[in-house]
């Protein structure tokens, strides 16, 4: 079953939606999101719907090149300045081969790959994404810390700017092969080859795409690998992956709501393999959102990359160009620097109750968990407050994102193209005051964490400047009902952004004077008027 399924996922290539009456291919070319603010049209990065196109992703490494970590191969010694990519290539020099028939190229472009190297306040870690809002996320990889936790006041935090300017952002491009397929039955798959004109290149690509439909945020929908998780979703069978889910809702428009989810779970939990450099798995997610009806109303499902599913990343994020140079080189086996630990994404859902059912399988052994959330409704004439995001990182924006004013003195040239501001690019960031808040899946706090929390104040007085706003957030003892904490009421003047009727609010808590138990953290914002909303909770765990 292990090798079966893996095979399956490996032949999921191009992300497929439907459009209406006819098939279109997803692309990584996805609009880019500002902070609280919905996807605008127009931009450079915007999904591009058209009837009946294939798009392959590509991506073209040289053969000569060795990574500089490692000593100057010999045989090599009189080759200057070898770039780890070939740049700069035409439709001229590549051919795209369906079925073992070449098809006509209709277009070639560049873009970015989506792998990202992120600092935080705990240490850094590698991000990156394969749809539009979903994020994988690596264990922390290397010592030495990016920030430092001063208090339970964000506003006191301090970032050692001089070691995140060393943040390894890689900027490797695909390059992206458009054309026009042979007419086919739904449900097909077919085989894609891609060659290039040059003898120095290595040509990595996914080799085969199926004819299913389903949206650029739902890869697994219609395949066989989707459907063995959805089994396995409705199994009563024992799992054997330890997975912890938060969905916590923010404000996205008066009649639907940002659903921010987060999925943790150990990678030494998972399955892995030797690849022949590293240790490595295969890891997919799915998720299912029922009603309080019990109909399935949202899915979204995921692949992380991996060797067979996306060959040419290393642990550094370089392409694996030459297998035997890196082993002769100092290459050795990272235990977990190439498994995915986290997960991330956004859904939008109308008011409402919830169920949230997440599965993920290594391919061999399957986790699930449920979660129940709500999505509330919110008069847009009057004051409301978010549900609570919960969070065990953070990360100043600016030091990784050049849209949140990366200076340009900063020693980093390799960093993401200007205007990203996530690693997925439908992803809405939670940022607040300039800091980045991580949600997580597993709200049980232990000694050595930090806890956040993270909400958002909608007042459409802020339009006229007729209010002023202002919260209270406390800390109960879930078993006794005691109020251990209580902020009293603060201002949000401090965190009003100017035009923005959405007021994004970071608070530390302090959770080190709690003793082990249940709690939950209550939020309740209020204005100069005398309007007020009802408290919002969030639970959590000190272990």
């Amino acid at each position: 079953m292990h090798d079966h399924l893996i095979a399956e996922i490996q032949g999921i290539f191009l992300i497929l939606f439907t459009g209406i009456g006819f098939i279109a291919f997803f692309t990584p070319t996805l609009s880019a999101q500002s902070e609280n603010v919905s996807s605008q049209s127009g931009d450079r990065f915007a999904i591009r719907v058209e009837a009946r196109e294939v798009i392959v992703p590509v991506f073209v490494a040289n053969k000569n090149y060795v990574p500089k970590k490692f000593p100057v191969d010999p045989r090599k010694a009189k080759k200057k300045n070898i770039e780890q990519e070939i740049t700069g290539l035409t439709s001229k020099d590549i051919h795209v081969f369906e079925d073992g028939i070449e098809q006509p190229i209709k277009d070639l472009r560049v873009e970015p790959v989506r792998f990202w190297s992120v600092p935080d306040s705990i240490i850094s870690h590698k991000e990156y994404s394969d749809t539009p809002k979903g994020i994988w996320a690596g264990p922390d990889i290397f010592s030495g810390t990016y920030g430092r936790w001063v208090s339970s006041n964000l506003e006191l935090l301090q970032f050692n700017d001089v070691q995140a300017q060393v943040s390894d952002v890689y900027h490797l491009s695909w390059y992206l092969i458009f054309y026009d397929p042979p007419s086919s039955v739904e449900g097909s798959c077919h085989q894609i080859k891609v060659t290039v004109d040059r003898e120095d290149a290595s040509v990595y690509s996914r080799n085969e795409y199926c004819n299913t439909k389903h949206s650029p945020s739902d890869p697994l929908k219609g395949t066989k690998a989707g459907e063995r998780m959805e089994e396995a979703a409705a199994s009563a069978q024992k799992t054997k992956i330890p997975i912890t889910v938060q969905a916590a809702a923010t404000f996205n428009s008066t009649s639907a709501g940002l659903v921010n989810i987060a999925v943790e779970f150990p990678w030494s939990a998972l399955s892995t393999y030797w690849d022949g450099i590293y240790r490595t798995t295969d890891v997919t997610l799915l998720g299912l959102v029922y009603n309080k009806e019990g109909t399935l109303v949202s899915r979204f499902s995921d692949i992380a990359f991996s060797p067979k599913a996306l060959d040419f990343y290393t642990h550094t994020g370089l392409p694996l160009i030459n297998d035997k140079i890196m082993r002769e080189y100092g290459a050795v086996e990272s235990t977990s620097s190439r498994l995915p630990v986290r997960y991330e994404t956004q859904i939008d859902l109308p008011a409402g109750s919830y169920n949230l059912r997440i599965v993920l399988t290594d391919c061999k052994n399957f986790g699930r968990a449920d979660v129940p959330f709500t999505v509330e409704a919110y008069d847009p004439n009057n004051i409301a407050v978010s549900e609570i995001v919960l969070g065990k990182r953070f990360t100043k924006m600016a030091v990784v994102w050049p849209k949140y004013g990366q200076s340009k003195s900063i020693a980093n040239p390799m960093k993401p193209p200007d205007g990203e501001v996530s690693t997925a690019p439908e992803y809405v960031p939670l940022v607040s005051k300039g800091i980045g808040i991580t949600p997580t899946g597993d709200t049980r706090i232990h000694k050595g964490d930090s806890l956040l929390s993270y909400f958002e104040v909608y007042e459409p007085a802020l339009a006229s400047g007729l209010a002023k706003v202002q919260y209270e957030m406390r800390v109960i003892e879930s078993k006794t009902g005691q109020t251990i904490v209580d902020t009293g009421l603060r201002s949000a003047d401090s965190y009003i952004n100017p035009g923005k009727l959405i007021i994004p609010i970071a608070e530390g808590i302090a959770f080190k004077k709690l003793h082990t138990g249940a709690y939950r953290v209550e939020v309740q914002a209020s204005d100069s008027t005398g309007k007020q909303t009802p408290w919002r909770s969030a639970s959590f765990t000190v272990e």
